[in-house]
């Protein structure tokens, strides 16, 4: 059910960590399941309701996802932020969501086709390169994140595999838990909007400076 970022293989340790997380994960949670997540998800996605509503619906989804997540997981207790420290591909709307909450207007980012921007070019791009919303260490938007920070996690043996100070993004190999569906579900729902996506440096360039 697990799923990497990278078509790399896991090393020997990182497998071994994903399968004892992921076996933890369900048998404390059963609904996470993803034949039991996706038909939660799809009752969002065939209600007849607005973009706002089902975008909002999601987020909860994915907070309770992530919040189940976290303790079996290598992110529980250490503090890391090295999600913080890559390519931060987020929406439109999010961004004027943040923007509302530190009281400035974010950029409007024009369409682009998502295949051709996300990826290995971004992280690349951005390896090493703090998001402009992270102070000491701790995200100061936290309560309007966008989704991408919302899911984040690895089943990883460490956190290692996630510092671009030590692996390189196109040798970087991080076991996630399969929320596939989830993902596609919230794509549909901005791409349905006409949300362009891009990296949140972009939205807000002045606060960038690294």
């Amino acid at each position: 059910m697990s799923s990497m970022t990278q078509a790399k293989e896991p090393l020997p340790q990182d497998k071994q960590a994903a399968i004892r997380y992921e076996a933890a994960l369900l048998k404390e949670h059963p609904w996470i399941a993803p034949p039991l997540l996706r038909k939660r998800i799809d009752t969002v996605m065939n209600e007849n309701s607005g973009t706002t509503s089902k975008r909002r619906k999601l987020y909860q989804i994915i907070d309770e996802a992530s919040a189940a997540i976290y303790p079996n997981s290598a992110c529980r207790g250490v503090g890391c932020s090295h999600c913080c420290k890559t390519s931060v591909m987020i929406r439109q709307a999010e961004a004027d969501a943040i923007g509302k909450k530190i009281g400035r207007t974010a950029r409007k980012v024009a369409l682009r086709d998502p295949e051709k921007i996300k990826g290995l070019a971004f992280d690349e791009k951005y390896a090493g390169s703090a998001c402009p919303f992270l102070v000491d260490e701790k995200c100061s938007v936290y309560d309007v994140r966008p989704y991408v920070c919302r899911q984040a996690h690895s089943l990883n043996a460490s956190p290692d595999q996630c510092d671009t100070s030590k692996v390189k993004a196109s040798d970087s190999c991080v076991i996630h838990f399969d929320l596939t569906h989830l993902e596609f579900a919230m794509s549909h729902v901005c791409g349905a909007s006409g949300d362009a996506l891009g990296d949140i440096r972009e939205f807000f360039p002045t606060l960038h400076t690294i």
